[in-house]
């Protein structure tokens, strides 16, 4: 793995008036331009589009609008018009500007069928979408770990998308992150059975509003996607996701005390949940009360396969 030292961040309280470039000054004025410019003199075009009054004499006079043009002059400019017809038409409108291109980060060619492939499975599923704003972050592609002995071309990737930039002009959200041995430490001596469950791809499990999903871009080798759910990476996602858990579980929690049960309690540490009670009983009582939260909201403990073929939830006795 590469180790790459986090950015200072940039970010800026924004000041109390109208933004036009709606907080990407710092984008636009120290991070460069995604434009490229030709170098030399283009050459000279050969396929001008030129008026023709059998063609073109319908178009120009349903576009033309002379309002308060001097009749005097109207005749000079309508011969202006005729002799750039291929600056004014229709079918000039929709071919390309020559000489500027929009400065995409470029893909090795296994590297962006790798991308390609794996972007078109969260199209499928509706993690993204395309993308037409200003915004825009690079893929890196992360080789899972133990692949010493397979050769680069079959190694399985994860799809990283580098937020560095973004992260630096973001605010940032700050919420208390429980260590995983705090929260072992918490649990009391009277626990003896356990239930164990994580959230299935938690992160996506969240849905971004409308107004984000433009920040959250990236470049991929045909165009740009962008995230209709919290990805990983973005600078909140992890405190958000850790926030959100700690509403559920102040809900279960008060919902089992309302139910009068005791001896019995959960500990959530990010996307793994960990539920116990003093016995058996108690802890299948207490767990229909945890799923009712979960139903609510619509979130999905994980169930991916494992070697014995059962759900990844685990029940066990201390």
């Amino acid at each position: 793995m590469i180790y790459r030292p986090p950015l200072k961040s940039k970010y800026r309280k924004p000041e109390m008036a109208n933004n036009t470039l709606d907080g990407m000054e710092a984008l636009f004025t120290n991070f460069g331009s995604s434009l490229r410019k030709a170098t030399g003199p283009l050459p000279p075009r050969d396929n001008l589009i030129k008026f023709d009054a059998n063609l073109h004499d319908a178009e120009l006079s349903k576009n033309i609008r002379w309002h308060a043009c001097p009749k005097e002059h109207q005749l000079a400019v309508l011969n202006i018009i005729k002799t750039y017809w291929d600056v004014f038409c229709a079918e000039g409108i929709q071919r390309h500007i020559r000489g500027f291109t929009c400065k995409n980060p470029r893909y090795g060619p296994h590297e962006a069928q790798i991308i390609t492939q794996m972007t078109e499975k969260l199209l499928d599923n509706g993690l993204v979408e395309p993308a037409l704003g200003p915004w825009a972050s690079q893929v890196v592609l992360a080789a899972k770990a133990k692949q010493e002995d397979v050769p680069w071309y079959e190694f399985t990737w994860r799809l990283c998308v580098s937020n560095r930039m973004l992260n630096q002009v973001t605010r940032a959200f700050a919420y208390p992150i429980k260590r995983c041995d705090d929260a072992v430490e918490e649990i009391p001596p009277e626990a003896q059975f356990f239930i164990t469950a994580d959230m299935d791809a938690g992160y996506w499990q969240i849905e971004t509003e409308e107004a984000s999903r433009n920040r959250l871009a990236f470049f991929v080798p045909n165009g740009k996607l962008q995230w209709t759910v919290m990805p990983m990476g973005a600078l909140n996602a992890n405190a958000v996701f850790v926030a959100m858990m700690a509403v559920l579980q102040a809900e279960w929690l008060a919902a089992a005390t309302k139910a009068g049960l005791e001896q019995c309690g959960s500990q959530v540490i990010v996307d793994d949940i960990l539920l116990w009670a003093a016995s058996v009983h108690v802890l299948l009582e207490f767990f229909p009360i945890v799923l009712d939260a979960l139903q609510t909201y619509e979130t999905y403990p994980e169930t991916q396969e494992v070697p014995d073929n059962h759900a990844e939830l685990r029940i066990c006795r201390h």
